[in-house]
């Protein structure tokens, strides 16, 4: 556990308070989650500035960010992974309707299994999307017997999914929460609750317009 004090806590209060008031949950709660991420993958408050950003660019909801970042942190410090390498993968899993602790647990089976590096466990999946893009039955079935073989039966058909989808390629959306991102939180202090529906990804802002429009119209 980390304690902060001075800046650093009144920083990460001040920041968390406003992204729970624009986007729900509850402040301690998120702001000690947030504490504990901030320990373990050693990075400052702007983590929370990323979180809004990949909030924003692909709907995953804060609480499921923080909740597995904290719980998957370990395995994917271990496979070599940094944070913003992570957050821009776990963006990406949302946005594509993907379950990533499925798809983490299957690359830390491969991991254990190869003995490989990131790299190694990143080509293999690419060599998977490769194959399945062809379209043929035949490399799909190769594609599918290597999956099984790396992944194992159950997390396979997650992780041949999200590599057909390029939900591993994070580098667009690295760039795009690195641009997005300095200044989101303290950026939401002055919208009110409705106008952070503007900011969503579209289909999220469709699904919740009839809410959205309720507190505008208050």
């Amino acid at each position: 556990n980390t304690t902060l004090t001075g800046k650093a806590a009144v920083e990460l209060a001040d920041k968390m308070l406003k992204v729970s008031h624009a986007f729900g949950g509850d402040a301690g709660q998120l702001t000690h989650a947030m504490t504990e991420i901030m320990s373990q993958w050693g990075v400052g408050t702007d983590a929370i500035d990323k979180f809004t950003a990949a909030y924003q660019l692909s709907g995953i909801s804060m609480s499921e960010l923080e909740s597995t970042m904290e719980r998957m942190g370990p395995r994917l410090t271990n496979l070599g992974f940094t944070f913003d390498e992570t957050t821009a993968m776990l963006a990406n899993f949302s946005q594509a309707g993907l379950n990533a602790t499925s798809i983490i647990f299957g690359m830390t089976m491969a991991m254990r299994q190869t003995g490989g590096s990131k790299d190694k466990l990143l080509q293999d999946i690419a060599e998977i999307q490769d194959m399945l893009a062809s379209g043929t039955a035949v490399d799909k079935e190769k594609a599918t017997k290597f999956a099984q073989h790396l992944f194992g039966t159950r997390m396979a058909s997650d992780i041949m999914r999200a590599a057909q989808l390029g939900a591993f390629n994070t580098a667009e959306m690295q760039a795009q929460i690195a641009q997005k991102a300095p200044g989101a939180a303290e950026g939401l202090v002055d919208k009110p609750l409705g106008a952070q529906f503007t900011t969503m990804t579209p289909q999220w802002a469709t699904d919740l317009e009839p809410l959205g429009q309720m507190f505008l119209n208050v």
